[in-house]
């Protein structure tokens, strides 16, 4: 063979082995791209190919977007994730999408700069959908407990959309045979003669004791008057007393049963609470309408957005008062927050619980002397605390 066509073929093999190689290593379901999770999820490089397999499996998505040189992204997929029951409840409610943050073109950083607002530190995490709808999530330095606790929001989300199966038909029986009729007996020959001698029926013997004579009356008792009950004389004088005329009946008679009024729908609730500015319910209300299409599932996408933005509004001023040392104001805005996000899925509830925590000890801090030795002890314990959340810078040393 030529050298030189024998170069030329060793070169299209190669080629076509690296592109192979490279192909397999991005399509289908994999271990994570940066660091190894001991298998406690599939992950997969192509948002689509996770969709698809989420709306096969009846499962969530689990997005982690991050770097190779982020710290707290090592710990979570190295670490928090191979930890039982984590993996097995990770890998029965979602899949994995491996998202790579400085990816100006991937396709869920509007998703989680929307669901996410806020965010100053990566891991960005969040559990969606097959159709990109947000369920839960968080940002930032996490825990077991807190990883479980989201597990817990994925887990209720895939129980009220999984999809109704069909009960199994019952199997047919065939019926059996029915048993061939019973043959005829012979008839019986009548017996036509009386048997020659019948035997002789001994006499019953006399019974062997005596009649009871019969009891003597008894006396009557004497009878004697009561005053209680009239003679016949005074029952023949006292005229009964006549009955009282039945009373006319008055007013108007009692309306008919009305049936119970119609629930107004999600939307019609939604449209009213947001007249109210109760953000909340707005909230709840796009929770129970998943899956809305048309012009209502337009507006309430409208409302849920109004609502989210009063959801990053009223965090960003919690923060606000709580960097200018108002700790007070800042936890009246959390608790109304949380007052209002109560019974939602929202993100920002697992949040604004977190930054109640940051206010009450702040406010612990700010009420000891500046040289107590107490409250330099509390600051440095509240920063390990928070740490990797917005109310870490709270705490550093001034």
């Amino acid at each position: 063979m030529n050298r030189r066509v024998w170069l030329a073929a060793l070169t299209v093999a190669s080629t076509v082995g690296f592109v192979l190689s490279t192909s397999s290593a991005t399509a289908g379901g994999g271990p994570h791209p940066h660091f190894a999770d001991a298998g406690a999820i599939t992950w997969y490089r192509s948002l689509a190919e996770a969709q698809a397999v989420a709306r096969a499996t009846n499962r969530l998505i689990f997005i982690e977007s991050g770097r190779l040189q982020c710290t707290q992204c090592r710990k979570l997929v190295s670490n928090i994730l191979p930890q039982e029951p984590i993996r097995s409840r990770m890998n029965a409610v979602a899949v994995g999408f491996a998202d790579d943050c400085d990816d100006e073109a991937s396709p869920c950083k509007a998703l989680l700069a929307q669901c996410l607002p806020g965010a100053t530190m990566l891991p960005l995490c969040g559990f969606v959908t097959a159709d990109l709808r947000w369920v839960t999530g968080w940002y930032g330095s996490t825990t077991p407990g807190a990883v479980q606790q989201h597990l817990t929001i994925a887990e209720e989300r895939c129980r009220r959309v999984a999809p109704l199966v069909a009960p199994a038909p019952a199997p047919t029986r065939t019926p059996a045979p029915a048993p061939p009729p019973p043959a005829p007996r012979p008839p019986t020959p009548m017996r036509t003669s009386m048997p020659a001698q019948m035997p002789a029926q001994k006499p019953r013997p006399a019974p062997f004791f005596a009649p009871t004579p019969p009891a003597p009356p008894r006396p009557t008792p004497p009878a004697v008057p009561r005053d209680d009950v009239p003679s016949p004389a005074m029952r023949k004088l006292a005229p009964l007393a006549a009955l009282p005329p039945p009373a006319p009946v008055t007013g108007a008679p009692p309306p008919p049963p009305q049936r119970p009024a119609r629930l107004p729908a999600p939307i019609e609730r939604a449209r009213a609470a947001a007249v109210r500015e109760q953000w909340g319910e707005v909230l709840r209300m796009d929770e129970d309408a998943h899956g809305l299409t048309g012009s209502d599932g337009a507006e309430m996408a409208a409302l849920a957005d109004r609502a989210n933005q009063w959801v990053a509004r009223t965090m960003n001023d919690a923060e606000r008062f709580a960097g200018d040392r108002h700790p007070d104001a800042a936890l009246r805005a959390l608790d109304g927050l949380s007052l209002a996000l109560a019974g939602t899925i929202h993100p920002a509830s697992v949040d604004a619980v977190r930054g109640q925590d940051a206010m009450r000890v702040l406010q612990q801090i700010e009420r000891a002397s500046p040289n107590d030795p107490t409250a330099d002890m509390l600051r440095k314990d509240a920063y390990a605390r928070f740490r990797g959340s917005r109310w870490a810078p709270l705490f550093r040393s001034r």
